[in-house]
């Protein structure tokens, strides 16, 4: 509650990316913390920032993909499922430039962690409408985009902990994936691999 106030204090500033990162913070806190309508109050406070304001560095990434998918995940939990409702659509969109540019190798390594975060939004996004439509092949969706990555997961955790948990001495040589199944061939008609 100590650090929720002095957060609080920031919403008043004259900037509007401080008070927005303000806003956006209290929102997610209140999403954690299960206070759904709490959490929509404050999102509802966060400005339209330029997009040449923001930096390229952990503010900007968190700016340009975390933000959405925050934003996207609190729209879920309010009942907003439908993939043409707008915070919905932008996180397709952005999700789909960063793979774009992930196949095309002109992503950088922030984008990587930019596209898992808006993929697993997504693919949440489609698992609710699974279940909600019963329709399978929404779910064959969903983890696609959870797979995505699947051969860069290491080093996107390890560039999650060397730059988001600010600790550059994590040796990110240590190997590749050694996952014992291969997760991409799962069949949902089937429920197994196969």
């Amino acid at each position: 509650m100590r650090n929720e106030n002095i957060i609080e204090t920031f919403i008043q500033s004259n900037s509007l990316l401080v008070k927005s990162v303000a806003c956006d913070i209290l929102s997610r806190n209140a999403l954690h913390q299960g206070k759904t309508t709490k959490s929509d109050q404050y999102r509802k406070q966060i400005g339209q920032v330029s997009w040449n304001k923001i930096p390229n560095d952990y503010l900007g990434h968190y700016w340009r993909y975390e933000r959405f998918a925050a934003t996207s995940i609190l729209e879920i939990d309010l009942g907003i499922w439908n993939d043409d409702h707008e915070t919905h659509k932008e996180v397709d969109e952005r999700l789909e430039h960063l793979q774009n540019a992930i196949k095309n190798g002109y992503a950088e390594r922030n984008d990587y962690f930019g596209a898992l975060t808006l993929a697993n939004t997504r693919a949440l996004r489609k698992c609710f409408l699974a279940r909600y439509e019963q329709n399978v092949d929404r779910l064959e969706l969903a983890w696609k985009d959870l797979i995505f990555l699947f051969d860069d997961w290491e080093e996107i955790f390890c560039y999650a902990q060397q730059r988001i948990a600010t600790n550059p001495a994590v040796n990110c040589s240590a190997g590749r994936n050694t996952v014992t199944k291969d997760l991409r061939s799962f069949n949902f008609q089937a429920g197994n691999t196969g």
